[in-house]
């Protein structure tokens, strides 16, 4: 790497900003960061930074933003706060689950009723429901054609919405633009998981993207960043996220 370029278009008081934060030299004796007041909100948060979402233009600006959140529980939330704000009709789609019988073990399809297999999300799961609508921004959560640019994080816009595909727009990248089909895909647990109830889930490797877990985030860059219940040992990670100290708040 020869140039930073997301502290450069800061300026230079951006870029020590982030040294010192990194260094642990913007601590005080209680272990604590004072956040610049410019860079704080009192509004709430999804209003703040998406506002009212109501055309194909707004629609695309938020593809830069987003909310962070340390916990899976907000992100859900704040993502479907978002989505309500898009004008397009609503449409749900639901994974199909289904026990994965095994010769050691007793585990077969009428111990787990339907209902529960649909209550769980196991970790490297989707949710069961999926809530879209046109123009929403969703992020791919598996590899699927690579030398696409359809990677495991990619942002997407929603073009269209059928059964059993979704048409999309890639947002970010070389391939931006470029139109893409998203199939339904097969969720397994992992060769190591030992849980008793073991089970696949089929259903589109996406979810929306106006929110998403700080590790999620890593590797990404964002115009407009705001955090939500943000735990202390996180602020480095999202502040180098950004490209300079109007392009969020916290």
């Amino acid at each position: 790497m020869t140039k930073n370029v997301r502290a450069s278009s800061g300026g230079i008081g951006w870029s020590n900003f982030l040294i010192q934060l990194g260094n642990g030299e913007l601590q005080n004796d209680s272990n604590e960061v004072k956040v610049p007041d410019d860079m704080l909100s009192s509004v709430d948060i999804a209003d703040e930074i998406f506002g009212d979402i109501v055309s194909l233009e707004d629609m695309s600006a938020a593809v830069g933003k987003a909310i962070l959140t340390p916990r899976n529980i907000d992100f859900l939330e704040m993502n479907n706060k978002v989505l309500s704000k898009l004008p397009e009709q609503e449409k749900i789609y639901r994974s199909i689950d289904e026990v994965m019988n095994d010769e050691t073990e007793a585990n077969n399809d009428t111990e787990y009723s339907l209902e529960f297999l649909n209550s769980l999300t196991p970790q490297g799961y989707p949710p069961h429901e999926l809530h879209l609508k046109k123009g929403a921004v969703i992020m791919l959560l598996r590899n699927l054609r690579v030398n696409q640019g359809l990677c495991n994080g990619t942002r997407l816009t929603v073009e269209h919405m059928d059964r059993y595909i979704l048409g999309c727009k890639i947002a970010t990248g070389a391939n931006k633009g470029q139109y893409v089909l998203i199939p339904r895909i097969i969720f397994r647990p992992p060769a190591y998981d030992t849980s008793p109830c073991r089970f696949k889930r089929k259903r589109f490797p996406v979810r929306l993207a106006y929110a998403m877990t700080i590790n999620k985030s890593q590797g990404q860059t964002f115009n407009w960043v705001e955090t939500y219940r943000l735990q202390k040992s996180k602020l480095r990670v999202v502040q180098s996220m950004v490209t300079g100290a109007d392009d969020k708040v916290i």
